[in-house]
């Protein structure tokens, strides 16, 4: 079952179950699922922009290479933006998940390193690679402030960062960061 992670970006992300007989003639779907609803180990989610949902995260070009930087780009549905989300374990208590390519389910959505600068992008690397600050590959997926939307916190930054937006854009294009959150731009969280 494929699943619709709607990130208000900045990454805030509302839920939707998302198959076949439901795709309207641009790929996307109209059936919610509300926060309270679990997040399903193993499922493969979109992660769309909450505040513009015709923008997701995207690995540009399907270049699935250690170090490349992601970006939101126009929502097509493609396999380059396909997830596979994986609960790892828990962080003070919080429950903790990894998101891994569809295409290359042996990479990792990551912060790289033990890096808690702001504005450090997001990329793809090596399961393995992770050694250095094992939290690197890990997100805490919390409430956002949109119904049914969510706001990713990187285990790069100990969870205190969420990820968004280069300058809060939605432009196609644009890099996704990890930022220390800023009440003036709260609807990219």
């Amino acid at each position: 079952m494929l699943k619709e992670l709607l990130a208000l970006f900045p990454i805030l992300v509302s839920v939707s179950t998302i198959q076949p007989s439901y795709f309207s003639s641009n790929g996307n779907s109209d059936r919610a699922i509300s926060f309270g609803d679990s997040l399903v180990d193993g499922s493969v989610y979109y992660i769309r922009c909450a505040n513009d949902t015709s923008k997701a995260i995207t690995i540009p070009n399907s270049n699935y290479s250690n170090g490349q930087v992601l970006q939101i780009t126009q929502f097509n549905s493609l396999m380059n933006q396909r997830f596979i989300l994986k609960k790892e374990s828990t962080y003070n208590g919080q429950t903790t998940y990894s998101l891994s390519p569809v295409e290359d389910d042996l990479k990792v959505l990551r912060n790289n390193g033990n890096n808690n600068n702001e504005n450090k992008a997001l990329e793809l690397q090596s399961e393995s690679n992770h050694v250095s600050n094992v939290n690197s590959n890990k997100f805490r997926i919390i409430s956002g402030v949109f119904s049914n939307s969510y706001r990713l916190l990187t285990g790069a930054s100990e969870f205190n960062k969420y990820l968004t937006t280069n300058n809060y854009s939605l432009a196609s294009g644009t890099t996704v960061v990890q930022k220390s959150y800023d009440s003036s731009y709260y609807s990219y969280y």
